[in-house]
């Protein structure tokens, strides 16, 4: 009888005792922080300007509140019913393009985060992780051996916390090679074109498109022109490409230059794109990637004689998904460009007399109203007054206003960026953001230089004299 009492005894012990699974209590944040392992040779990132201002995330690591504000620089700031969270972001010394690190976003209960599990997607570099009532997303920026850091810090969490992982980065899908699977394709695109054309390898051809002094023509690895005539070079498995082309006597490209690249026509094409050619200038271009246009560009020229003279407008027209639609119309006399009209987003920028180092516009009375000249544009109202003034010196930009600052760009040492502040009447701070040099709208300053028209296009252009 003394045996049972203490073997039940015992058994209560044992079931009540705490269990070493991950039942243990998971505090917030500290149970989340990163040990010196996970991110050996690494340095915390530290925050951009622009991300601190805007999105309201001044350290790293930190704790989050206000959730929101962080929408657009996190993916849980986006995410209903987030109370808090915890981000950690290392960078790597030997690549500054390369960092990597995590997001744990904390709801108020399990059923709010079951909630906005089937709004999250999967993405190329990153995975996604549940404990409790958290959600954990590791993420990297850069490709370079980002799938060796996410499953390492997926394997941190699995093994430090119990996490499960809910998300694994997203695959491209492949598509079996079988037996008859290049037979099973549909046909190359474009079709094949009506009537005779010459056969070429297309490995035998040095460029694509060769072009010299503005004009573009068809050479093949021994540097030879190709003579006169209709060809169509192609490639198969595992690149599908297709490229038609005609040349001239001259062995100018003439007429339509088709070019198709695809890795798998079933689902034709991944990529697609044409150029136009009228006897060697390129006249348009578009270019299709998963049936969404990239980009199309077109290319008009006019043609007018005055005396001795020629005055030529080149007008580009470019339509791009990502940046909107652009207009540039520029107008050369003889070789040399006297005007250009930069048109985008609705604004447009006139510069007239590039041969001229000081411009000046006068109002009906005879009053100055503006000046122009390297690095300097003034505008003046009818008391004489400077009311608007932009300066341009070493790269840096400034904009003042009835004769307080605005707008200052200073460059970012050693980076391609500026450093973009803007301020109110009272001369406070209203934003400071980064902006990359690229990014930067096309719209003509003072000292933007200006090609001449090559020999070579000038003389093509001359023929279409009206």
């Amino acid at each position: 009888m003394m045996m049972k009492k203490i073997l039940s005894t015992l058994f209560i012990i044992i079931a009540l005792a705490p269990s070493k699974s991950w039942a243990q209590e998971i505090k917030f944040p500290e149970s989340f922080r990163s040990d010196p392992t996970l991110f050996k040779g690494m340095k915390l990132a530290e925050i951009p300007k622009d991300i601190q201002t805007k999105n309201g995330i001044k350290k790293n690591p930190t704790i989050i509140i206000d959730v929101a504000k962080t929408k657009g620089a996190l993916i849980s700031g986006g995410l209903k019913g987030v109370k808090s969270i915890y981000m950690e972001i290392w960078a790597n010394p030997a690549n500054k393009k390369l960092n990597y690190g995590y997001e744990v976003a904390k709801f108020a209960s399990v059923v709010d985060l079951d909630h906005v599990k089937p709004q999250l997607k999967p993405w190329a570099y990153g995975a996604i992780l549940t404990v409790q009532k958290y959600l954990i997303i590791v993420k990297c920026v850069g490709s370079e051996n980002s799938d060796e850091y996410v499953d390492r810090m997926v394997s941190y969490f699995q093994q430090k916390l119990g996490a499960k992982l809910i998300q694994d980065r997203l695959k491209e899908a492949k598509v079996a090679v079988t037996e008859n699977y290049v037979s099973n394709l549909p046909a190359p695109l474009p079709p094949a074109p009506k009537g005779t054309s010459i056969a070429i390898e297309l490995k035998d051809l040095e460029r694509r498109i060769a072009t010299t002094n503005g004009l573009a023509y068809i050479r093949n690895q021994k540097s030879q022109k190709l003579g006169p005539g209709n060809y169509r070079a192609t490639s198969t498995s595992p690149v599908y490409e297709t490229l038609e082309f005609a040349v001239d006597q001259d062995s100018l490209l003439d007429g339509d230059f088709r070019y198709h690249y695809a890795e798998d026509y079933s689902k034709s094409p991944s990529k697609e794109s044409k150029l136009t050619y009228d006897h060697g200038v390129l006249t348009s271009e578009i270019m299709y990637a998963n049936g969404h246009l990239l980009i199309a560009k077109d290319y008009s020229v006019d043609v007018v004689k005055e005396g001795e003279d020629y005055l030529i407008t080149v007008k580009t027209s470019i339509k791009k998904t990502e940046k909107g639609d652009k207009e540039v119309v520029t107008v050369f006399r003889n070789r040399k460009p006297i005007s250009k009209i930069t048109t985008r987003a609705g604004v447009s920028v006139i510069r007239k007399d590039f041969e001229k180092d000081y411009l000046d516009e006068f109002n009906s009375k005879g009053q100055l109203v503006r000046i122009e000249k390297p690095g300097l544009i003034e505008k003046y109202n009818s008391a004489g007054e400077v009311i608007y003034k932009e300066e341009w010196s070493v790269g840096n930009h400034t904009v003042y206003k009835n004769g307080k600052l605005i707008k200052k760009e200073i460059r970012v040492k050693d980076k391609e960026q500026y450093l973009v502040t803007e301020y109110d009447e009272s001369g406070k701070v209203t934003s400071e953001r980064l902006k990359g040099i690229e990014s930067n709208p096309v719209i003509a300053d003072p000292d933007e230089y200006e090609d001449e028209l090559t020999e070579a296009l000038f003389n093509y252009y001359k023929k279409k004299v009206k």
